[in-house]
Formats: structure tokens, sequence, C-alpha cells
């Protein structure tokens, strides 16, 4: 994804977030639909960001990643993260809502990656409450992988990525669930 199209994908909360200074995102969203201040929005959102430099080839990956692709690369962390509770599902029903609910890619990566699972994740979920924990933890570990790389390279990440309020055992976890899931 070029910087231009991250821009132009990014929210204005986002946006505004990175400029600082108090402005607003009701005031980014009018400049970014002007075309005559769009560039110079651009320009500035660009500088407060920094050169990429040399990239990693994991970076380089999470940088060309769509929005909708760091979504599902988080929903993946998360059904790792949670890979306790989902193979303790084993009536039939219930293991078939799970499925439904997270995808059976997501599922059977569950059960192939339970030993990179944290310890001490709750395990007695119910198939809705482990989907809504998929996607907050999942969040949460991809969160903290973008924040322990370069500057320029979170930065760019945070404008793209799904929201997130990781904790301690994401920091501690989180980067390498994701680590391992960018190496397959």
């Amino acid at each position: 994804m070029t910087d231009a199209a991250l821009l132009q994908s990014a929210s204005s909360d986002r946006l505004a977030s990175v400029l600082g200074c108090g402005i607003s995102s009701t005031l980014v969203d009018q400049l970014v639909h002007t075309p005559r201040f769009r560039d110079r929005l651009f320009g500035l959102v660009l500088r407060r960001l920094g050169e990429v430099g040399c990239l990693s080839r994991e970076q380089a990956k999470m940088l060309a990643m769509q929005p909708d692709q760091l979504i599902e690369l988080s929903r993946r962390a998360g059904s790792v993260w949670h890979a306790g509770s989902i193979i303790r599902i084993i009536d039939g029903a219930s293991r078939r809502l799970l499925i439904s609910l997270l995808g059976e890619r997501n599922y059977a990566l569950a059960l192939v990656r339970a030993e990179a699972r944290p310890p001490g994740v709750t395990v007695d979920l119910t198939p809705e409450d482990i989907a809504k924990a998929v996607a907050i933890d999942g969040a949460a570990c991809l969160a903290e992988w973008c924040e322990q790389q370069p500057w320029a390279v979170c930065g760019r990440l945070r404008l793209k990525r799904p929201a997130a309020a990781p904790d301690s055992v994401h920091r501690t976890w989180g980067p390498q669930i994701i680590a391992h899931l960018l190496a397959d």
C-alpha cells in the first residue's frame, strides 16, 4: 500500500492524532475532501511519520496489507491467543457455532497452534464470548507488534490497524504470536 493510499483510507480521527496540535477530526475530514488542501495535509502527515527506510520482510508484509487483511491477521492472532478455550469446546452444536463465528481457517489454526497460546488465559467461555474475545485480544496482539516497530512503520500501521487496548500480557505474548503468523 502506498503512503497516498494509506492516508486516503485512514480515518480522520487517526490522521488528527498523528497531526496533534489539537486539530479536530472534523477539520481533518474537511481538508481530506478538499483537493486544494489534501496534498499539503498528506505531506504534513508523512513528515510527521518519517521516512520508512529499510524494512524487514515482516514489516514490508504488514505495510502492504489492506485494513481488512490486518483485521483478519488480528483475528488469527486472537484464535491462537484463545486456543485453550477453543479446544475445550467439544459439544457438536457448540463447536459448529464456534466454527461459524471464527471461520474454519481460524478454528483450525487454534487447534494447530495451541502450544503458542499464553498461559493463564480464561478457558471457560461460550462460543459467542470466545468470538468476541478473539477480536479484542487479537487486535491487542497486533497493536503490540506494531508498537515494537520503528516509529515510521508503527505510525503508518496505527492509521489502518484495528483499534486496541493492550495490557502487559499482550506486550509479552502478542508480538510473538504475530511474528509466528507472519512467518507462515
